[in-house]
């Protein structure tokens, strides 16, 4: 499998629709990356529209003879971006067990970060389906790889493990949000899907005030667990994809929520997929200040893991740990605010996964 080293672009799918952008590359400071790790960009066409992502290429050599490291595809939560995992890509695509480093890419979904709005409705599978394009296209049509998600990203690791396992060898998937909502019946995953007849506007919750407020409350949700220099890169994700929805909704366009999705029934079709469950203490317990219900709802989708896993050995079939990490940075960023941890937890898992 050919990746994209540091000085040359992907080469053009074999599919017309996929044609990735020339890729601009950035060095990032020593001050927050000792390794001044490249960090490349570009965008590829899917069937949705055209999807941004970031990649890290940490590898010292190309041989695969040598043993190169399975590669990780990141989904990021909503309302975030690729952003979420700046600080970690460096670390993941370096740091691990072979010392040859791995290809680590980070996506934004369609309607998020600097992804185009979806071309058409589309479900969490949709989506998912978009990233594989993604995948193919940097990695190659047959390449295994990785996945990791937060929150509104677990579905899509989900989504592509559960379908393509022959693809898929390892899934992370971080606070895991089990909408105990969606017991998902055809009536229910329908209406998720089309809540409005084709080409209707879609009505906006979001509303816009003259005196900016509506601004101010995007600070202040996150500003008690957020230093302001984070909470500046969150706001800022998520003022574009409140910018990119009112776009869509005008049009009609919906994105498949998480109430929507079938996750327990994805789970239960897992085959081949080693899964590592990350969650952190801070958000759970958030979760449950605000009424949500966090700390039932992690432990519910975990409990989906291990029923799964109960009995299946150790020949290929999925197996499932879990690791929480505390103390006042285990909120629902702790990506961006765990690096480390985050990372460290990451790079052990995936040093199993072949």
């Amino acid at each position: 499998v050919q990746y994209p080293d540091s000085t040359t672009s992907p080469s053009k799918s074999a599919t017309r629709r996929t044609t990735p952008s020339r890729l601009q590359t950035t060095k990032m400071s020593e001050e927050s990356h000792p390794s001044a790790t490249i960090i490349k960009r570009g965008a590829v066409n899917t069937a949705l529209g055209s999807i941004f992502y970031l990649i890290c290429d940490g590898r010292t050599n190309t041989d695969e003879d040598d043993g190169v490291s399975l590669p990780l595809l990141c989904f990021h939560m909503s309302p975030r971006s690729s952003d979420e995992y700046l600080e970690v890509l460096p670390l993941l695509a370096e740091n691990n067990d072979r010392n040859n480093g791995r290809v680590v890419i980070a996506i934004d979904a369609p309607g998020y970060g600097a992804s185009e709005n979806p071309t058409r409705s589309c479900t969490i599978d949709d989506v998912s389906d978009a990233f594989l394009e993604v995948a193919n296209e940097l990695l190659g049509p047959d390449a295994p790889f990785a996945v990791a998600g937060s929150l509104m990203g677990n579905f899509h690791c989900v989504s592509l493990a559960s379908r393509y396992p022959d693809r898929i060898r390892g899934g992370i998937i971080t606070n895991p949000w089990y909408s105990l909502a969606a017991a998902a019946s055809a009536e229910t995953k329908e209406a998720a899907q089309n809540p409005s007849p084709s080409g209707s506007a879609i009505e906006d919750s979001y509303l816009l005030r003259e005196d900016g407020s509506h601004l101010v409350e995007l600070h202040d949700k996150r500003k008690s667990w957020l230093d302001p220099e984070l909470n500046l890169r969150v706001v800022h994700s998520e003022m574009g994809y409140l910018i990119n929805r009112r776009v869509r909704y005008a049009k009609g366009i919906s994105i498949e929520s998480a109430d929507g999705y079938d996750f327990e029934a994805a789970v239960r079709s897992l085959c081949r997929t080693s899964f590592l469950c990350i969650k952190g203490q801070a958000c759970a317990e958030l979760f449950d200040k605000f009424g949500l219900d966090g700390t039932q709802r992690f432990e519910k989708a975990c409990q989906l893991f291990r029923k799964n896993d109960e009995g299946k050995g150790v020949d290929g079939t999925t197996s499932f740990r879990e690791d929480t990490l505390t103390g006042e940075k285990s909120t629902l960023n702790l990506v961006n605010q765990m690096p480390e941890e985050f990372a460290a937890l990451c790079n052990n898992f995936l040093s199993e996964c072949i």
